[in-house]
């Protein structure tokens, strides 16, 4: 960045209403509005969810700043540990320093440039297969339908699942998780949002513990195109 960061207080921005700040942007409007807040207060302003004042920073400036320049002075877990940490766990997402240095290097041979090329064949079938879905002459919803497109790449290439009911199932707890974290009352009571993301978390777990079971009874794990 160019100019030194003032103290939140002192920024540009909103910290909306007591107790829950701008939760309620976050809980319906995508992306937590940040396209518009970013158009009106620039590329950092303040903001608060749930009693805690963030900083925002937005652009290829403020990414090398926090990840490159400065990666050592901040912590994303606590960042995104209250937002994300009671859905999620304790992921690569939310960890720091050596932790988070670790674990990037056992994910990194999936990530190599040869590993990589095996993956653009099952890409373009999974796309081939999502755009045959599309009805010719009928409108799409485009931002919802390449987001969708791009979570089934994704099930398919870390996880190697393939049955269209069990890529179904996967995304409906993706969503259904995303929902949690972004729920306003986290209260573990029958029929609420967040007990639905609990709920999709213990069977996202079990689904993928069974994978990781099978994997390890057939043997020959180098031989599966996928990063799991």
């Amino acid at each position: 960045m160019n100019t030194p960061l003032k103290p939140a207080d002192s920024m540009p921005g909103s910290f909306g209403l007591p107790i829950i700040g701008e939760g309620l942007d976050m809980a319906f409007g995508y992306g937590w509005e940040l396209e518009r807040k970013y158009q009106k207060y620039g590329s950092v302003f303040k903001t608060s969810l749930l009693g805690k004042k963030y900083a925002v920073l937005v652009g290829s400036e403020a990414n090398k700043l926090i990840l490159q320049d400065q990666a050592d002075c901040v912590s994303s877990y606590l960042g995104w540990q209250p937002i994300l940490g009671h859905i999620f766990g304790r992921t690569m997402m939310l960890s720091d320093g050596e932790t988070h240095r670790s674990t990037r290097r056992l994910m990194a041979p999936a990530f190599h440039s040869k590993a990589i090329a095996s993956y653009f064949e099952i890409m373009q079938k999974v796309i081939d297969k999502q755009v045959e879905s599309w009805q010719l002459g009928q409108p799409i919803h485009l931002q919802r339908a390449l987001r969708q497109l791009a979570l089934r790449v994704g099930i398919r290439l870390l996880f190697g699942v393939e049955v269209d009911h069990e890529v179904e199932r996967v995304e409906h707890w993706h969503n259904t998780l995303g929902k949690g974290a972004a729920a306003i009352v986290r209260a573990d009571l029958p029929f609420t949002t967040y007990r639905r993301a609990q709920e999709a978390r213990s069977q996202l777990k079990a689904f993928l513990q069974n994978i990781i079971n099978e994997r390890k009874q057939q043997g020959n794990l180098q031989e599966s195109i996928d990063v799991m």
